[in-house]
């Protein structure tokens, strides 16, 4: 009998998730656009097969300032 996830129910017991990674251990990247990238995992997801690595698929948020955006503020009109 399989639960939602699709994993198979051991009655009583959790489902246990075996990775062959740890917290702490040096890996490359073999797939995306940070392919060849060698850090740190800093965490393990293995329900979803998944883990973080340090200084990988980092996400740059543009920040403008309201001047250069052409916002103005109340006082200003």
């Amino acid at each position: 009998m399989a639960n939602k996830k699709g994993a198979k129910s051991t009655g009583d017991r959790p489902v246990r998730y075996k990775m062959h990674v740890k917290k702490g251990d040096k890996v490359q990247v073999i797939a995306g656009k940070d392919k060849g990238k060698v850090g740190e995992v800093l965490r393990t997801l293995p329900k979803e097969s998944k883990v973080v690595v340090k200084e990988v698929n980092k996400k740059n948020e543009a920040c403008q300032t309201e001047a250069r955006r052409g916002i103005r503020s109340n006082k200003d009109i």
